[in-house]
């Protein structure tokens, strides 16, 4: 999932969360992460598979950053 003309997204983000939502044929998805502290972060992925028959995926992820800290733009 690329992002090209047969799956597009769209990006939607600030400083303390982001969203990418990925309209492909067979599959939507759509990932929401949202920054806690400086070092933690939460999130959740929905994937709606659209074959037959059509199946719906929900995870939640909690999660720590272990590497240096992004560069600042």
């Amino acid at each position: 999932m690329t992002g090209d003309g047969d799956c597009p997204k769209e990006i939607v983000s600030s400083s303390r969360k982001l969203e990418v939502h990925f309209k492909c044929e067979q599959i939507d998805i759509i990932s929401r992460f949202e920054r806690i502290d400086s070092e933690n972060f939460r999130g959740s992925i929905q994937e709606t598979i659209k074959s037959t028959p059509p199946r719906k995926v929900n995870e939640t992820v909690v999660a720590k950053w272990i590497g240096p800290p992004p560069e600042k733009p």
